[in-house]
């Protein structure tokens, strides 16, 4: 339908006025088989799409250069960054921590003032 045009050149002429048109002419042409005439090869670009692209991605980026580990052991340089996070992540709660208690000493000394 979104290549029938009366004005463009090129472009086929108007055989349907409009989505509902187009549905119950194909029913009645071609019958159900008509409607799904253009699934399967949708079908296949949705699974080459979703199953071989990231599988091959992952592949390309195992075999780049920039993701070697240059002869280190992988999961120990991938240990070490989750333990490095997550001290770090500790030291920020023990920051929060101390500045809540610094602000509620303040607030208690303003109060007695």
């Amino acid at each position: 339908m979104e290549a029938q045009s009366p004005n463009k050149a090129g472009l086929l002429h108007p055989r349907y006025s409009n989505y509902l048109h187009c549905f119950a002419q194909t029913h009645k042409e071609e019958g159900l088989k008509g409607l799904y005439r253009g699934f399967p090869p949708y079908l296949l670009a949705t699974v080459i799409a979703l199953t071989v692209i990231p599988v091959m991605a992952e592949e390309l980026l195992q075999r780049s250069p920039l993701m070697r580990s240059k002869g280190k052991d992988t999961a120990s340089e991938n240990d070490a960054l989750y333990d490095e996070v997550m001290e770090g992540k500790k030291r920020v709660e023990e920051i929060r921590t101390e500045t809540k208690k610094q602000e509620r000493e303040a607030r208690e000394r303003a109060a007695t003032k």
